[in-house]
C-alpha cells in the first residue's frame, strides 16, 4: 500500500509535517510559484465559488477529506505535472487524452503541435477540462475555455522556459500553448493540512 493511500485511512490530525514532506516529496514539489498575490485571490475566489455550487453527491464524495486553497494548489502544482485534458470533436462527443501541463499565473497550460486535431478542436469548441490526480489523495479538476498561445504572444516564453527546465531545450516552431481560462474548480485532498500554504 503506498504513503498515500494509508494517509487516507489516518483520523484527522494523525498525519504529521514529516508525512507532508514526504507527500512533496513523491509529488516533485517545487518551493516557488508564479501566481501573484492578485491571482490567487482571483483563483482563491473561483474555489469558493465552485465549492458553493457543489451538490449533495459531491460534497458526500469529498466527506473525508476538505477542499484546496489557490495557496495550497498553487503550491503543489508547480513544475510539469501530468494530467487528462478534455475537448469535444466536430460530432460533439468527448475526446480525452493524456499530457503534460504547466499551472502558470493559476491557469493550466499544456503545449500541442500546431497542426494537431486537438487544436483544431480547441479552435472551433473552446470548452474544455483538465483533470490533475495523484494517487489517491489529491483531485483538481478544472473547467473552462481555452485559448491558444502562439510564439510571440504574452506568456509564450514564461511556458517555454517551463518546457526547457525539463527537457533542456525549447520547445519546437510547430509547438502552440493551449491555456485554460477557468470557469469551474474543484482542488480536494484527503489531508489538505499535508498541503504547503507558503
Amino acid at each position: 500500500m503506498s504513503l498515500l493511500s494509508i494517509l487516507k485511512h489516518l483520523p484527522a490530525g494523525e498525519a504529521t509535517k514529516a508525512d507532508g514532506e514526504r507527500i512533496n516529496n513523491l509529488s516533485g514539489f517545487y518551493p516557488s510559484m508564479y501566481e501573484t498575490d492578485a491571482e490567487l485571490l482571483e483563483l482563491d475566489g473561483l474555489i469558493e465559488k465552485s465549492k458553493s455550487k457543489s451538490g449533495e453527491h459531491l460534497n458526500s464524495l469529498f466527506g473525508m477529506g476538505e477542499w484546496l486553497s489557490a495557496q495550497q494548489v498553487s503550491h503543489h502544482l508547480q513544475g510539469i505535472r501530468s494530467v487528462a485534458l478534455a475537448t469535444v470533436n466536430s460530432r460533439l462527443e468527448p475526446r480525452v487524452a493524456p499530457l503534460e501541463a504547466v499551472l502558470f499565473h493559476g491557469k493550466f497550460c499544456v503545449a500541442l503541435q500546431s497542426d494537431s486535431t486537438r487544436v483544431k478542436q480547441i479552435a472551433n469548441r473552446p470548452a474544455a477540462s483538465i483533470t490533475y490526480t495523484r494517487e489517491d489523495d489529491v483531485l483538481i479538476t478544472v473547467n473552462g475555455n481555452a485559448t491558444l498561445v502562439r510564439g510571440g504572444e504574452e506568456d509564450f516564453a514564461g511556458l517555454d522556459a517551463e518546457w526547457k527546465k525539463k527537457y533542456g531545450t525549447d520547445v519546437w516552431d510547430s509547438i502552440v500553448f493551449v491555456k485554460l481560462n477557468p470557469t469551474h474548480i474543484v482542488a480536494y485532498a484527503i489531508n489538505p493540512e499535508l498541503f504547503p500554504t507558503a
